[in-house]
């Protein structure tokens, strides 16, 4: 049983630094990506890599304590211990953290009547790009002219309607002229 705690110990240990390392490579070269499958199994969460990091790191620690001092119910202690650990882990970082990244994201229908800038020319029924900001940010998305005219770089436009992440925008005098 002790190598059993000896490899969830070291494999949590080697996990933590790894991410961290990876991490940074990841963020200096602006590598990421996610996979969103329009659903969520209850308390999936709980099964985040670093969740299990924790469970591995404490469960293997706590093992290894428990077998050194001749503590009886070594596996019972060490697995409780670990999955606490876990769950605090789990419920007071990670769960904020994505409380956090949800509440910076921009919903679409907040963009409705927004400004934004041109910086791609959009050609007569063709696709350009706007750049505009939310929250703080700055974002650049495709965009279309909803009359289908010629809007050059540097216009100002406002933002009308959002389809499939395109854009449908208008300059300042088309929209003062429907008034």
């Amino acid at each position: 049983m002790e190598k059993v705690f000896y490899y969830c110990f070291f494999i949590g240990i080697i996990y933590s630094i790894l991410s961290v390392i990876l991490g940074g490579i990841f963020d200096i070269f602006n590598i990421g990506g996610s996979i969103d499958l329009n659903f969520e199994f209850p308390f999936i969460s709980l099964m985040r890599p670093a969740v299990l990091a924790v469970f591995a790191t404490v469960f293997g620690g706590m093992g290894l304590i428990g077998i050194r001092n001749g503590w009886k119910y070594t596996i019972l202690i060490a697995t409780v211990l670990g999955i606490c650990s876990a769950f605090f882990i789990w419920r007071f970082v990670i769960v904020n953290l994505l409380k956090a990244e949800n509440t910076s994201s921009v919903k679409r229908k907040d963009l409705i009547g927004s400004e934004a800038f041109v910086i791609e020319t959009i050609l007569e029924g063709k696709v350009g790009s706007i750049t505009y900001v939310a929250n703080g940010n700055k974002y650049s998305s495709p965009a279309r002219c909803i009359r289908a005219t010629k809007i050059p770089v540097g216009e100002k436009v406002i933002i009308k309607e959002i389809k499939e992440n395109t854009f449908f925008v208008m300059t300042f005098d088309v929209q003062n002229e429907s008034k």
